[in-house]
């Protein structure tokens, strides 16, 4: 997936098998956006190829960790992709955007795939 508008993802590590983990650094390039850098880790829960990915993550600022679901559907005209996010506070998504960001890094994977 790609990274919301303004930022750039540096993968410092990817183990992509159930219970493999990951690093990623999201660096705001952008003027305005270098304030919401963050680094986030996390542990993949499940990976069924072509249908589910859930993975567990922590931004590193003390809070629990999160919990990403993306499901995988076959439609007519090619695969739906849906997104579920839970345990991030409501008053947390909002103040960081983190709807608008999801939905940023989908565009930029519904442009790459289409093409």
């Amino acid at each position: 997936m790609g990274t919301p508008e303004g930022f750039r993802a540096d993968v410092e590590e990817v183990k992509s098998e159930e219970g493999g983990s990951f690093r990623v650094e999201n660096i705001g390039e952008t003027e305005g956006m270098e304030q919401y850098s963050h680094t986030f880790e996390g542990t993949y829960q499940e990976l069924k190829r072509g249908e589910k990915i859930v993975w567990t993550e922590e931004s590193g600022e003390g809070e629990n960790p999160s919990t990403v679901t993306v499901t995988l559907d076959a439609v007519a005209d090619g695969t739906e992709v849906t997104l579920r996010l839970e345990g991030i506070p409501e008053d947390v998504a909002e103040e960081y955007g983190v709807a608008e960001a999801w939905e940023g890094s989908l565009e930029k994977l519904a442009g790459q795939v289409e093409d």
